[in-house]
């Protein structure tokens, strides 16, 4: 095992935080053109379908939007050399994002662990190891109540079901 000493940590420290803002960059503007795209896609499939009782895709949809709207704040604030506050603004519209949609939307409830995963490797990226552990515990609760929402199918009594021309 190698052994650095006090200065060569500070260095080291510095190389992985610039790293992880232009990583943090990268990302950001990946995941808002893919929120956006996604939130375009669900809002064209309400409108596409034929019954237009299934107000849960526009809702869905606005959360998409909320989501492509905190990814993008997390270059503004990279700027203002803030990126650990943009990456939480990020992280936790994507996450309420993931949420709301996987509630509304209980037929896609198999996919929400995968997605709930990559917010949390997400978080890794952005701020390291000390708030991951966070996004974890956040992550396997929010997972629990979208599994226990859509197997009671509580959603139902609010919004019609999605069938399969959706």
């Amino acid at each position: 095992m190698i052994q650095l000493n006090l200065e060569e940590k500070q260095m080291f420290q510095a190389q992985v935080n610039e790293n992880r803002g232009q990583t943090g960059l990268m990302i950001s503007k990946i995941c808002a053109f893919a929120t956006g795209g996604l939130s375009a896609v669900v809002v064209l499939a309400y409108f596409i379908t034929e019954h237009k009782d299934h107000y849960q895709l526009l809702i869905a949809g606005a959360l998409c939007l909320l989501s492509t709207v905190g990814t993008a704040f997390y270059s503004y604030f990279h700027k203002r050399g803030q990126a650990r506050l943009g990456a939480y603004i990020a992280i936790i519209g994507l996450h309420t994002a993931l949420f709301g949609s996987f509630l509304l939307l209980p037929e896609l409830v198999v996919s929400a662990g995968l997605a709930y995963i990559a917010v949390v490797c997400l978080a890794l990226m952005l701020l390291g190891n000390e708030s991951t552990w966070w996004m974890a515990i956040i992550s396997a609760t929010a997972w629990v109540i979208n599994l226990a929402a859509a197997r009671s199918g509580f959603i139902n009594q609010w919004f019609e079901a999605l069938d399969e021309g959706v």
